[in-house]
């Protein structure tokens, strides 16, 4: 059963961003609650079993001399990463066919599409088979413009406006989302409600 762009956002679970810096001027960037588990603080994350000097991190949509803040936080840039990865395969199941399989994710270097079992080392593609096969940019920006989305709902987010906010050419930016709106049209219930938990 195939579902339309409304269903997957009807009950969005806004929850995979840090929360916005308080900003004194009169907009300010949206942001959603994480997990205090997956809450980025400092140089590392709060599960660490190291203390670290927490401070609060902008959103995604403030940007700095023309570029996208995305690119310029390596923890966020990784965190967006990570978020899309858990996606595809929660959407796409992936395995490694080993008794214990546990996928690592950007475990190999230059291939972050790649996971790697921490059991019998195999390596698997998590975007093989997938709207996102042989897919070139950053994996960031997949979770980052889904999540761009939820938030602008019921705003129609257009290829142009990605080309903006991504500064990607707008072939490129007409690719992107036509890639994410094929995967919201494999949804049924099932991997709605598990897309909505990834």
């Amino acid at each position: 059963m195939l579902c339309g762009r409304g269903d997957y956002v009807s009950n969005p679970q806004r929850s995979f961003l840090p929360h916005p810096k308080k900003n004194t001027s009169s907009k300010k960037p949206r942001g959603v609650d994480i997990p205090a588990s997956e809450k980025i603080t400092g140089r590392k994350v709060n599960n660490s079993s190291e203390s670290t000097t927490s401070h609060s991190i902008l959103t995604p949509l403030e940007f700095t001399s023309g570029r996208p803040y995305l690119l310029e936080n390596e923890e966020l840039n990784k965190f967006f990463k990570i978020k899309t990865l858990k996606i595809l395969k929660s959407i796409y199941p992936k395995s490694c066919n080993c008794n214990n399989p546990n996928l690592l994710f950007l475990k190999v270097k230059n291939r972050d599409s790649i996971a790697r079992c921490s059991n019998c080392h195999k390596m698997v593609s998590i975007t093989a088979k997938t709207p996102f096969e042989n897919y070139r940019s950053n994996l960031a920006y997949i979770s980052f413009i889904i999540w761009d989305m939820i938030n602008q709902y019921p705003k129609i987010m257009t290829s142009k406006e990605i080309s903006r906010k991504l500064n990607l050419s707008y072939k490129t930016s007409f690719y992107l989302k036509k890639r994410i709106q094929v995967i919201f049209s494999q949804l049924n219930e099932t991997l709605r409600e598990t897309f909505i938990k990834s």
